[in-house]
């Protein structure tokens, strides 16, 4: 005799999907983590071969780490989940996941929790993020 199925109702959905992203969240931050340690490695060896080669590149890469610093985790993976959760039509259309995703962490005249006043700090803002979404660690849990 086949099992009766329970039926499921819109709120029972919501919880279920509330509940995935709470997951979602978690294992990114984990992931954004060890990525930022990562990262943070990476700008220290280019710093040292800048200051013997590069001396105009040491200002930037100063700057990177400063931003680094200065990085809000949680509001940085919002910001890669939406993205990555944003690319699938399904979860585009859906009004429960984008309420919940929210604005991704960028605000007027602040992104990821870094106060941003020029071209210049927005640029190493964008090249920290997009540093720290591309370590192996952190492909792998958006993946998932």
């Amino acid at each position: 005799m086949p099992k009766r199925k329970r039926p499921t109702s819109s709120h029972d959905l919501q919880s279920e999907i509330r509940s995935h992203l709470t997951q979602s969240r978690k294992s990114l931050h984990r992931a954004l983590k060890t990525a930022k340690g990562f990262e943070r490695q990476k700008l220290g060896k280019r710093l040292k071969i800048a200051q013997s080669s590069k001396p105009e590149d040491v200002v930037r890469i100063n700057k990177e780490i400063e931003v680094l610093k200065a990085l809000d985790l949680g509001k940085v993976g919002e910001g890669a989940l939406g993205k990555g959760l944003g690319k699938v039509k399904v979860f585009r259309e859906s009004a429960v996941l984008m309420e919940e995703l929210g604005s991704g962490g960028v605000e007027e005249g602040n992104i990821f929790g870094v106060r941003v006043e020029g071209e210049e700090e927005i640029k190493a803002v964008r090249n920290v993020v997009s540093g720290l979404c591309n370590i192996k660690g952190v492909k792998e849990v958006m993946g998932r």
